[in-house]
């Protein structure tokens, strides 16, 4: 996610995320551990971005998920938390979580909330099934829905 527009965090901060988009992770978590560090803990933004490298970096996807939803707690209305547990729910295969979280930080009106847009746009929005009481699953709607794209 290129183009980060953030007003409201420390120039820090925003170093520590041009890292991240930049595929620079091992200095990512570097930094984002010495800012968590300097805050002494106090900081769920940077403790999103502590949770989200865990599980995308290290692999470590439950203690990153835990830290992730914790940061939630702590700041519901920053969606750059909402950004990061959407990414640890995508590192573990879980799109509807992912975009649940995605949908509620959009609710959010910061600065921030346009990076969560742009990555609701990366991961694909998908589609409303073509019957829409009938489950996303159903025969039916898998049927039409590939009738419908051209798909035989």
């Amino acid at each position: 996610m290129p183009d980060l527009t953030i007003v409201e965090n420390s120039p820090q901060i925003k170093r520590g995320i041009e890292l991240v988009d930049s595929g620079r992770l091992d200095e990512a978590a570097k930094h984002f551990s010495a800012l968590w560090n300097a805050a002494q803990g106090q900081n769920p933004v940077i403790a999103s971005f502590i949770g989200m490298l865990k599980a995308v970096r290290d692999n470590q996807l439950f203690q990153g998920l835990e830290i992730c939803k914790k940061a939630v707690a702590q700041d519901a209305d920053e969606p750059l938390c909402y950004l990061n547990l959407a990414k640890v729910y995508m590192a573990m295969n879980d799109r509807y979580h992912a975009v649940q979280m995605i949908q509620k930080g959009l609710k959010r009106h910061t600065p921030t909330r346009e990076i969560l847009y742009r990555y609701y746009q990366s991961i694909g929005i998908r589609k409303k099934p073509p019957i829409g009481f009938l489950d996303r699953n159903n025969p039916v709607n898998k049927v039409l829905g590939k009738l419908k794209a051209g798909k035989k």
